[in-house]
């Protein structure tokens, strides 16, 4: 049995529970999240011979080997001047990762942990933690001052930051900065959880998409390998749809991908209650040089799908109809999401930003059963639905949308993309030729269908 800790900040601690989680289910152990009273912090039970668990955080590391070298950007700070990732590497791991910078420092911190993963099982675990006294100091197996982009978001507060209590023996409470120190093995391991977690980047922001669970309730390798492949699955529909990390319009970006959620667990993993426990956190930080500051974060807690269905049933929506509803509203949103990240487009089509709003709307008005709100804006989408061009528009990023869709299919199942097609063909009742052709099928099926789905809503 092994506790190892969760770091006290909102990004470590989300990162460090998201790689337990997929730990579990490559070490095939059950997992809990509890709190130590006595160190004021969160840890992660589970239950495995402490000589193998640094073995399978690499292999859980090796995993994102080829999505860390697609990265655009990574959240390292590069300059050299004290304090920084660069100086800390150079000075402390003693490595000196050589431009392009985005490849050679994975590549440097793999090989740390490569070489040093014994040592996990120690730097990581929670007996090991030192609080020093009269001070705010997180000691974590070793001196090595934290990556930039967890130190960042510990502030200069008063009295008490993310769980940890700031122990002055007499008085009150003093300033301080919250400093977190790691080993050689856990600074590298963690950094590279950051970017195995990195969604995508766009300067000078940088998503991540991490997964949370509550305290004390078990989380069978079954469950955690479902809840890492729905991860999966939403990471991929993001990269493969290049909207980046959609800064502009995250609560358009957040229902999309609610409604795609609500039909993927529908579909796919409707069998496994214990899922529903689970919340998918996007986390969105930005670089201000030297530091990271949080933007945003926002949550898609997948008890939302019970929601959904609450709502569905309320407006009188069959099982059928709501996941019909549920793939083409997510697919028309995301579609237009698409489109809206192209300033030429914008500006050739302006409407594109308006109906993104009115499909947004319709998406919550829906979450809330609130029948008002969907008719007037169900009223306001068909009238611009009507315009050729628009419909144009929309129907060649349908394209791209369902492209996704297989591709992401393939990846996730390892099925080929023959199989997939039949598989999909099967559901959607169209005869496949090529994958050019069912893409265009599909395509114009979603359009229809989005038109008719909305229009039961009047009838």
């Amino acid at each position: 049995m092994v506790r190892l800790i969760i770091l006290p900040t909102p990004l470590g601690g989300a990162i460090c529970k998201t790689l337990y989680i997929e730990l579990s289910s490559v070490l095939n152990t059950p997992l809990i999240f509890g709190y130590d009273v006595g160190k004021s912090v969160e840890y992660a039970e589970v239950d495995v011979d402490p000589s193998i668990l640094g073995k399978g955080i690499l292999k859980v590391l090796s995993k994102y080997d080829q999505h860390i070298s697609e990265l655009p950007r990574i959240p390292v700070i590069l300059i050299g001047a004290p304090g920084t990732d660069m100086y800390v590497m150079k000075k402390r791991l003693g490595i000196s990762p050589s431009k392009p910078y985005k490849s050679s420092v994975p590549l440097e911190l793999f090989k740390i942990v490569n070489s040093k993963y014994k040592n996990l099982s120690s730097e990581l675990s929670i007996y090991d933690v030192i609080l020093a006294k009269n001070s705010l100091t997180f000691k974590l197996g070793g001196n090595i001052p934290a990556p930039a982009i967890i130190e960042s978001e510990v502030f200069y507060e008063l009295g008490r930051y993310g769980g940890i209590k700031d122990l002055v023996p007499s008085g009150p409470p003093r300033r301080g900065k919250v400093s977190i120190t790691l080993g050689p093995t856990s600074y590298a391991s963690l950094l590279l959880t950051i970017l195995a977690y990195q969604v995508s980047a766009e300067d000078p922001y940088y998503l991540f998409l991490t997964i949370d669970y509550p305290l004390v309730k078990t989380i069978h390798p079954s469950i955690a390998r479902v809840m890492i492949e729905l991860r999966d699955r939403l990471v991929r529909y993001i990269k493969g749809l290049n909207i980046g990390v959609y800064a502009e319009d995250f609560d358009s970006l957040r229902l999309a991908l609610l409604y795609k959620t609500y039909h993927l667990v529908k579909r796919h993993y409707e069998n496994f209650k214990e899922l529903l426990d689970a919340s998918y956190v996007f986390h969105l930080l930005m670089s201000t040089g030297r530091k990271f500051v949080k933007t945003l974060e926002y949550t898609i807690e997948l008890n939302s799908v019970n929601v959904l269905d609450n709502a569905f049933r309320v407006l009188g929506i069959n099982k059928a109809e709501a996941l019909n509803l549920s793939k083409t509203l997510a697919d028309t949103l995301l579609a237009l999401i698409r489109a809206s990240k192209s300033a030429q487009v914008i500006a050739s089509m302006p409407v594109i930003e308006r109906v993104k709003i009115y499909i947004r709307n319709l998406a919550l008005s829906i979450l809330e059963a609130n029948i008002d709100p969907i008719l007037d804006n169900i009223y306001l989408i068909l009238r611009t639905l009507r315009e050729e061009d628009f419909r144009n528009m929309l129907y060649g990023n349908l394209r791209n949308v369902v492209n996704v869709n297989i591709d992401t299919e393939s990846e996730i199942t390892g099925k080929g993309i023959e199989e997939i097609l039949q598989d999909l063909a099967s559901e959607e009742g169209i005869v496949v030729r090529s994958k050019e052709e069912y893409v265009k099928e599909l395509a114009a099926k979603r359009l229809r269908s989005f038109i008719d789905v909305i229009e039961k809503f009047i009838r």
